[in-house]
């Protein structure tokens, strides 16, 4: 049977203060970072990290004191205590120290802003539904399309073919984006620079690689203007060529 998701009504206390950011503050939790929305290594307890008064300075922000023993209490806890106030004229904006959206972005809905929460709280609602014999499969993913994809993998049905080369592919985006091997096309283009890529993950590495402190996506909330002011502010003078 597969896991759905589900957020819990639990007592456990609210965020307090807890003193502006330390250094030592911030040593207690290191972030395991998702590896395309799969189930990271088993984590100690988690701190959140989401800012409460954003709008003070840096060295004044303080975070929430709230103590997670897992993955699935602290999203509970996020949604909970910050973002379920939150309403379209506050904005839907995250105020998870660290992030590189952080305070700047709001999400148009409030789903897109919790979903976006998964990547600091590592969330993952979806499990393969592969755990008997033979698989005995445990990984977990915070989407239900990538868990879908990931269970493909698990059987061997490939049934897009390509007319040019032959090789075949369980997902028909997968064909898709292997079709562009042969054409020559590069659709996939950065939102910061214009590079131009085949495949998207090949933009999201690029994205990463070379902008860093970047968002990966641009935010919805960022019209061309607002990306050619950014672009000024970080020294960047141009396009690259394709």
């Amino acid at each position: 049977m597969r896991t759905e998701p589900s957020v819990r009504d639990e007592s456990t206390p609210e965020s307090t203060l807890h003193g502006s950011i330390s250094a030592s503050r911030q040593s207690t939790f290191t972030p395991t970072p998702l590896h395309n929305g799969e189930s990271p290594a088993p984590q100690q307890p988690s701190l959140c990290h989401w800012v409460l008064n954003p709008l003070d300075p840096p060295s004044q922000q303080q975070l929430c004191s709230f103590t997670a023993a897992s993955a699935d209490d602290l999203h509970n806890h996020i949604l909970r205590a910050h973002t379920q106030h939150l309403n379209a004229t506050k904005g839907f904006v995250c105020h998870w120290h660290g992030c590189p959206r952080f305070a700047s972005a709001s999400y148009g809905q409030k789903s897109k802003l919790n979903r976006h929460v998964q990547t600091h709280s590592h969330f993952l609602p979806y499990a393969c539904s592969f755990t008997g014999t033979p698989y005995f499969c445990t990984k977990r993913f915070s989407t239900n399309d990538q868990r879908r994809n990931h269970e493909a993998t698990h059987t061997d049905d490939r049934k897009y073919q390509c007319s040019v080369c032959g090789a075949r592919f369980k997902h028909a985006t997968s064909l898709s984006t292997h079709k562009f091997t042969h054409t020559g096309e590069k659709p996939y283009k950065c939102w910061i620079c214009g590079k131009a890529e085949g495949d998207p993950s090949n933009r999201s590495k690029h994205v990463k690689k070379e902008h860093p402190g970047w968002p990966r996506v641009r935010p919805t909330d960022w019209d061309d203007a607002r990306v050619e002011q950014e672009r000024q502010l970080r020294g960047m003078t141009g396009v690259k060529e394709s």
